[in-house]
C-alpha cells in the first residue's frame, strides 16, 4: 500500500504478566528502524491521550489546549450565538474524543466545566450567579445545549464499552467478550451468567456485587461506575438481549 511509519514517532510496550516487573525493555523494530520501548510509568501521547503502564491518563495538556481555544473564541469578534455554536461544533467533540480513550479524573473535568459555563454565561449576558442549567439544557428549552464534562465523560465511557462489545471486527469483539466476564468474575468471586454481567455493568452494589474484587481499574470498571452515575440521572442500565444473544 506504500505506507511507511516514522519510527521516531512510535513507541512499544511489552508486558509480561508472569513476571514481578511486568514491563519488559524488549527492543522492536519497524521497517528496520528501532522503536523506543516504554518503561513502567512512561507515557506515549496517543491521539491526545497519555498511554502506557501505570501512567496518569488524564490528558491535562489536551484539556488545557481546548480551554485555550475556548478563550480565543471568547476574544473573537463572533456574535454570542456564533461563539456557542463554535464551542459545540468544534471543541466539545474534541473533548468527547479524548474522553473515549482516557481514564480521566474528575478534578480537571470539573475545572474545565467551570471555565466553560462561565464563558457561556458571559456570552448569554447572564450573571455568573445564574443557574448552570441554562448552560446545559437544550436549545429547544432555551439553553445553550453545552453538556456537562462529567456527563460527557460517563457517556463516552459507556459508548466505548458498548462499541467494543458490538464491534464489527470479530477479533475485537471476541477479546472484549472474554475480558468482561473475567472482570465480573473477579468482582463476584464465581463464574458469571449473562444476567450477572449486565448487573455488574449496571453498577449494582447489592450483595456479592458490592464486594472488593481486588481487580485493577479497567474499561469495564469505568463503564460500571459511569453507568451507576448516569443511572441516578436518567435510569441508564445494561440489559441482556436473548434474541440477539448480546
Amino acid at each position: 500500500m506504500g505506507l511507511r511509519f516514522n519510527a521516531k514517532k512510535c513507541a512499544t510496550l511489552h508486558i509480561d504478566g508472569s513476571k514481578r516487573d511486568p514491563v519488559q525493555a524488549t527492543g522492536f523494530q519497524i521497517q528496520g528502524e528501532p522503536v523506543i520501548p516504554l518503561a513502567e510509568g512512561q507515557a506515549y501521547q496517543h491521539l491526545g491521550t497519555p498511554t502506557g503502564f501505570h501512567v496518569q491518563q488524564t490528558p491535562e495538556d489536551t484539556i488545557q489546549e481546548i480551554l485555550q481555544d475556548a478563550a480565543k473564541i471568547n476574544a473573537s469578534l463572533l456574535a454570542p450565538w456564533q461563539k456557542i455554536n463554535t464551542l459545540n461544533t468544534f471543541l466539545i467533540p474534541r473533548i468527547s474524543f479524548v474522553l473515549r480513550g482516557s481514564a480521566v479524573t474528575k478534578v480537571p473535568l470539573n475545572k474545565a466545566d467551570k471555565i466553560i459555563w462561565q464563558l457561556v454565561k458571559k456570552w448569554l449576558f447572564l450573571p455568573q450567579r445564574a443557574s448552570n442549567e441554562l448552560v446545559y439544557i437544550t436549545h429547544r428549552q432555551g439553553g445553550a445545549n453545552v453538556p456537562r464534562m462529567g456527563d460527557l465523560c460517563n457517556v463516552a465511557v459507556i459508548t466505548h464499552a458498548f462499541r467494543l462489545l458490538t464491534c464489527p471486527d470479530a477479533t475485537i469483539r471476541t477479546i472484549a467478550a472474554n475480558a468482561l466476564p473475567d472482570a465480573t468474575k473477579k468482582r463476584i468471586g464465581r463464574a458469571p451468567s449473562n444476567q450477572d454481567i449486565t448487573t455488574f455493568l449496571s453498577g449494582s452494589l447489592d450483595g456479592e456485587f458490592g464486594r472488593d474484587g481486588r481487580d485493577i481499574a479497567s474499561l469495564w470498571s469505568r463503564a460500571r461506575n459511569a453507568t451507576r452515575r448516569l443511572g441516578k440521572l436518567i435510569g441508564c442500565r445494561w440489559e441482556w438481549c436473548k434474541e440477539r444473544q448480546e
